[in-house]
């Protein structure tokens, strides 16, 4: 009688570096898809604040961002009805309430582990680069301003970027691109969608960059792309990736209120 060994599971490289089935879209059309998406903001900035963010109240920000997620989501409705292709966006997990817990909390670890990286680069705690005039009017905001930058941070800036960049983009690039090259431009991605995002919305990096300002506009979002590609690929769901957003999004709040 012959005895098999069980098998050694996966190392966590080998996990990053397999393969998935190629969704039902190239590489094109998610770029293509990603781009718009960043226009919908941009242009729901431009209808929303007509005078300029300088000149907007925090309400029409928040506003302004979350018409923004609005317009995205009903494109991406739009172009995956189809359900072969909703299918391939990978919005399921198993055993749904434990995981969803599970995800959350990775995500508020990913969020203080971020918090002690921002401590010994630059000497302090900072929100990221969407809560800073928050933090700094958390005063004298409303209840309005409170509940639409809730609505933003917990649904929509995760529901569309994490859709954008790991169940559309991710999953495309690896397809076209195998292997590392295919890992590392989808995570490359994400610090460069919140640099472009960060510079149209918010003025980026400006004249005189300091340490402060690279590590909220491109060294952050990098980590934490980083962080979101692991949970795609390790949950082998966009859901995964999403709930691990909210998790962080979840410790990004509570340093408006703590900090």
């Amino acid at each position: 009688m012959s005895f098999s060994p069980p098998k050694r599971p996966p190392t966590l490289w080998e996990r990053l570096l397999a393969m998935e089935e190629p969704p039902p879209w190239g590489q094109f059309t998610a770029i293509s898809v990603c781009t718009i998406s960043i226009f919908c903001f941009i242009v729901a900035t431009i209808v929303t604040l007509p005078d300029g963010l300088l000149f907007a109240s925090a309400e029409e920000r928040w506003l302004a961002l979350n018409l923004g997620a609005a317009l995205s989501i009903l494109l991406l409705l739009f172009r995956f009805r189809q359900p072969k292709q909703f299918a391939a966006l990978r919005f399921s997990l198993p055993s749904p309430l434990q995981r969803v817990l599970y995800f959350i909390g990775w995500g508020l670890l990913l969020s203080f582990s971020l918090d002690l990286i921002g401590q010994i680069l630059t000497g302090r705690i900072l929100p990221p680069l969407e809560l800073i005039d928050t933090f700094t009017q958390r005063v004298d905001l409303s209840l309005t301003a409170w509940l639409l930058a809730a609505l933003f941070m917990l649904a929509g800036q995760p529901l569309v970027e994490e859709t954008m960049l790991r169940g559309i983009l991710y999953p495309a690039m690896r397809a076209r691109l195998k292997g590392n090259a295919g890992l590392w431009v989808a995570i490359l991605s994400n610090a460069l969608a919140h640099t472009i995002l960060h510079n149209a919305l918010y003025g980026g990096l400006g004249r005189q960059a300091d340490l402060v300002q690279y590590w909220l506009v491109i060294i952050a979002p990098f980590l934490a792309g980083f962080a979101f590609t692991l949970a795609r690929v390790l949950s082998q769901s966009t859901l995964g990736a999403v709930l691990v957003h909210v998790g962080a999004s979840v410790g990004a709040l509570l340093k408006v209120f703590l900090i």
